[in-house]
């Protein structure tokens, strides 16, 4: 049975948002649990009956962050276009979305993905991995691949686009690593960059453009 799950509801918001409050503005490394105790009104040794220690802890709160926003994004899913770049615009307006509504939340998703603690490093992997896999696997959906040129193999297109997406992912991580709450304001730029981005690979693989 997952910790939060036994603390009784009056505990459990405090609890939640003095974590993500420590967590958010001071990393793994440098957060306090005395300050967490402090915040939620708990002692010590509750907080640590729960949860085992620090680490435990930081996971958890982790693992309801992950949880938290792909619920929010998935419940968007039924709407999306089948026409593969429309959908990249829709998903990426809506994860922009989900972080700026989340600014803790995202801070904290974040700084673990780019700079994940070294005690830390598989476990956070290991979900990251997850996460993407579940991501890809909704993204290609019920994709119209008759919309690619008819000259290429749609699985190469779809391979090009997702390697894009990786690589400008990685790029806007490490631009922003160390300074999340910069990359938080800049959602709005960053988002005009990759809406260019987009449309060059439509260019290259949408038929109006097809070798004669």
């Amino acid at each position: 049975m997952k910790p939060w799950s036994l603390i009784p509801d009056t505990k459990r918001k405090k609890i939640l948002q003095a974590c993500i409050e420590e967590f958010a503005n001071h990393g793994y490394l440098r957060a306090s649990t005395n300050e967490i105790i402090k915040k939620a009104e708990i002692s010590k040794g509750l907080l640590f009956h729960y949860f085992g220690n620090k680490k435990n802890l930081y996971i958890s709160i982790l693992d309801l962050i992950i949880e938290k926003m792909q619920k929010e994004f998935l419940n968007t899913l039924e709407y999306s276009s089948s026409d593969i770049f429309q959908r990249l615009l829709d998903w990426t307006k809506r994860k922009f979305q989900i972080f700026y509504n989340n600014p803790l939340e995202y801070q904290i998703l974040v700084t673990a993905f780019i700079d994940p603690p070294e005690e830390l490093k598989e476990e956070i992997a290991s979900r990251y991995h997850q996460l993407s896999e579940i991501g890809y696997a909704n993204f290609l959906k019920n994709i119209d691949y008759s919309l690619f040129r008819s000259d290429i193999d749609p699985k190469k297109a779809v391979d090009l686009i997702i390697v894009s997406l990786e690589g400008l992912s990685n790029k806007y991580m490490q631009l922003y690593k160390g300074q999340e709450d910069k990359g938080l304001k800049e959602l709005g730029n960053t988002m005009k960059d990759l809406e260019e981005y987009f449309y060059m690979l439509k260019v290259g693989l949408y038929p109006q453009h097809q070798k004669k």
